[in-house]
Parts: C-alpha cells; structure tokens; sequence
C-alpha cells in the first residue's frame, strides 16, 4: 500500500532516545513515554498523531512512504517527509560554536535541505551542527510522528533535533497545547483511543491547508 498525504512524518525505524537509557523505533513509542528533546533533556509523549491509522494496520510496517534521506558526515541519516521541519543551516562552519550557540540553525523543510548544509544535532552529547553529505529519495515503511508535553515542540530523532510537525511549527505546535493539558487531566489510555485520535485527524488536515495559506 502506498500512503504520500502527510507531511508530518518520520520513517516506522527512526530512532528517540528514553530517559532510561535505552531506544525505541518510533512506530513502537507509547503515550507516556519519556523521550530526548534535547542534549540532555527528556519529556513525556502526550499524543501520537497517526496511531489510530497504525492499529488499522495501514501504519504498522506494511505501507509505504515516500522519505527523503538525508544523511551527514557523522554517518547519521533521516528519514523524513519533504515539508517536515528540521533545525538545518547554510553555514559552512559547522562546528562553530557561535553559530549553536546563537541558535543559527533555523527550522526549515527538509526538501530545502541542500548538500554542505549543517543539520543540528545531540549526537557527541552536546549541540553541533553535522553536515549533510548525501540526499535522496527512498521509500520506508509506516508514517510517524509523537508528540511531547515540551512547550517548544522539538524532539530528537536519530540524533538530530527536529520540530514535530511540518508546514507551521508556530500554529501547530499551538493547537497541540490542547493535548499538553489534556494529557495532565485525563489517563495515558485516553489520549490514545480511536475516537480522539481521529478527531485530531480531521481537524490536523484542516488546521494543515490553513496554514499552508500563510506561508
């Protein structure tokens, strides 16, 4: 089966790091675990946009998507879809400090990532920027993305730090505070059930062509 409509998505295989040391493809993580969001920070997942879709078996390793690759000196690579927001940056000096320091590595689409360019990344235990080596085209199993109670929407995958969403990162960041809240007042299983995940569904591809509009 052949499934290209979302933006916001990893590869099923990609890796988050949990706060007990170990790792988890992404097509396995639960609401509630707790994920590396930054060098040394963790925060829990609160919702799993593209769960119910895994449960119907249309998500679970069986479909196929269409990823770009994008690999780097370090030999990391991602798997993501082509309007996913990355931390990336047209710098030539990738390990500048300044340039980490001073948060020059903006959020833009992984489709505008371009070879010499620097991706952001956890990987040696501190922010650096690692630069990007190889890009192309390949398909990959499931669509995936998690989302956390950090206020700021960023997460690590594989190693590099990325927004959670595509298109927006500002509005869609924003609606998921909804889910943030929900996840303090309501169980884990709640926040997981077919019905609300759904709903989510819906509103997220409305919520997706408005703010494609203001691009």
């Amino acid at each position: 089966e052949d499934d290209d409509d979302d933006d916001d998505c990893f590869s099923g295989s990609t890796i988050v790091s949990l706060s007990d040391g170990s790792a988890k493809a992404m097509r396995d993580v639960r609401v509630g675990d707790e994920v590396q969001v930054g060098v040394s920070s963790f925060s829990k997942v609160v919702f799993l946009p593209h769960r119910r879709r895994r449960k119907m078996g249309t998500n679970n390793g069986t479909t196929s998507s269409s990823f770009l690759e994008l690999r780097t000196e370090s030999g990391q690579h991602l798997h993501v879809t082509k309007r996913h927001l990355i931390r990336a940056t047209t710098t030539q000096h990738c390990g500048d400090s300044y340039n980490v320091a001073a948060g020059r590595f903006p959020l833009v689409y992984a489709e505008n990532v371009r070879v010499g360019m620097c991706l952001l990344s956890v990987a040696t235990k501190e922010l650096a920027g690692d630069k990007v080596t190889s890009i192309r085209t390949v398909r990959g199993s499931g669509q995936h993305t998690i989302v956390t109670e950090s206020g700021d929407g960023l997460i690590v995958a594989n190693g590099f730090v990325v927004s959670s969403f595509a298109v927006n990162h500002r509005i869609v960041n924003a609606w998921y505070h909804i889910h943030r809240a929900s996840f303090h007042l309501f169980p884990s299983y709640v926040m997981e059930l077919d019905l609300v995940v759904m709903v989510n569904e819906n509103i997220g591809r409305v919520a997706r062509g408005l703010a494609k509009l203001f691009l």
